[in-house]
C-alpha cells in the first residue's frame, strides 16, 4: 500500500517457524527485520533463495534494477493491447474488405489459400496469415510487440491479454508452451501455419524479457543493485570459518550473484564448468576448493570461509 492511500505502508516477516506472515510497518518493522536476518546468518546450516524481488529496486521512483514479473507483463501486454486499440493495420484491412466485398474471417474461419509441402500434405493457410506474413512490427513499434495475426491467435484460443495474463508473463509462456508442443505432436500439415505463429509470439515474449535483463540503469554505469548484493555476500563471507559453507539458490535470469562474487573475488560454484564452451555440470557442486599446504605431503585445506555454492539459472 502507498501512504498516499492515507494507510502506513506494511510488508508481511515470516520467521521462527510460524505459519502465517506477519503485517509489520514499513518504517518501524524494517530493523527488526534486519536483525532477525543479522541474527540467522550465524546459523549453522543456512541456504537462501533468491525470488524476482531482490533483483528490483525503485530508486527515485524508477526502477534502477529488473522489473517483476507483474510491470513486465504489464507492459509487453500493454504495448499489443494499445495497437489493438489503435486498430493495428487498419488502413490494410479495410483495403483487403473492399476488394472481396465482404470482411476477412478470423483464424478459425476461412481456408483460400492452399499450399503443399514437402511430404505431399496440403497446407490451409488463413488470409490473415498470407496478408500479414512480415512479422516485422509496425514503424515505431517495439520489436516484440505482437502483429495482429498473433493477437487474433491467442484471442481464438482463449488467450486474453486484458486479464490474467497481464500480471504474470512466466504464466502466459507456460500457456504458449503448451499450445506448441500439442502442435508439434500433430501431424497435420494445417498445423504448420499456428506452429508458426506460436513460435513468433514465444521468441518476442523472449526477447522482450532478454532485453529488460539486459537493457537497463544497472547496465549503464548505476551499480546500486550489484552494490546490494555485494554487501549481501561480504555478510556470508564473514561468517564462523567452522561452519559449513551456506548455499544460495535462485530462480533469476539475471547475473547479479555472480558479478558481485567476482568483483569481491570469492570463488563459487554455479553448476558450469569450462570457460569458453560453457556446459551445466551437476557434479561440480560437489567440488571443493581447497588451498594445497604440502605439495610433498599432499596437504590440502578447504577454503570454506570464501567458498560460496550458488545455485544460479544463467550460464
Amino acid at each position: 500500500m502507498s501512504e498516499g492511500d492515507g494507510v502506513a505502508r506494511t510488508f508481511k516477516f515470516l520467521r521462527n517457524g510460524e505459519i502465517k506472515p506477519v503485517d509489520m510497518d514499513w518504517n518501524k518493522g524494517i530493523e527488526t527485520a534486519r536483525q532477525t536476518i543479522s541474527e540467522a546468518m550465524n546459523a549453522k546450516n543456512v541456504a537462501f533463495l533468491l525470488g524476482a524481488g531482490c533483483s528490483s529496486l525503485m530508486k527515485d521512483g524508477k526502477e534502477v534494477g529488473i522489473p517483476t514479473m507483474a510491470p513486465l507483463a504489464k507492459e509487453f501486454c500493454g504495448e499489443t493491447l494499445a495497437a489493438v486499440a489503435a486498430g493495428f493495420n487498419a488502413a490494410r484491412s479495410a483495403s483487403a474488405e473492399d476488394q472481396s466485398g465482404e470482411d476477412v474471417e478470423d483464424l478459425a474461419g476461412s481456408q483460400e489459400y492452399w499450399v503443399r509441402g514437402a511430404d505431399g500434405a496440403a497446407v490451409l493457410i488463413k488470409p490473415e496469415i498470407a496478408e500479414d506474413a512480415d512479422p516485422q512490427p509496425a514503424a515505431g513499434a517495439a520489436p516484440w510487440r505482437l502483429a495482429k495475426e498473433e493477437f487474433k491467435y491467442l484471442t481464438a484460443l482463449g488467450i486474453d491479454l486484458e486479464k490474467g495474463y497481464n500480471r504474470n508473463l512466466e504464466r502466459l509462456m507456460e500457456v504458449l508452451f503448451g499450445q506448441r508442443f500439442v502442435l508439434r505432436q500433430s501431424d497435420k500439415a494445417s498445423h504448420w501455419p499456428q506452429l508458426d505463429l506460436i513460435n513468433r509470439v514465444i521468441e518476442k515474449v523472449q526477447a522482450f524479457l532478454w532485453s529488460r535483463i539486459n537493457d537497463g540503469a544497472f547496465n549503464e554505469g548505476d551499480t546500486t543493485v550489484c552494490d546490494l548484493y555485494e554487501r549481501f555476500y561480504k555478510k556470508l563471507v564473514l561468517r564462523d570459518r567452522s561452519l559449513p559453507r551456506p548455499w544460495v539458490f535462485t530462480t533469476n535470469y539475471d547475473v547479479f550473484s555472480e558479478t558481485a562474487m567476482d568483483r569481491l573475488g570469492i570463488p563459487y560454484a554455479n553448476g558450469f564448468t569450462g570457460f569458453i564452451e560453457r556446459r551445466f555440470n551437476p557434479a561440480s557442486f560437489r567440488y571443493a576448493l581447497a588451498e594445497q599446504l604440502d605439495v610433498g605431503s599432499r596437504k590440502w585445506v578447504a577454503v570454506m570461509h570464501s567458498y560460496t555454492c550458488a545455485s544460479c539459472t544463467a550460464p
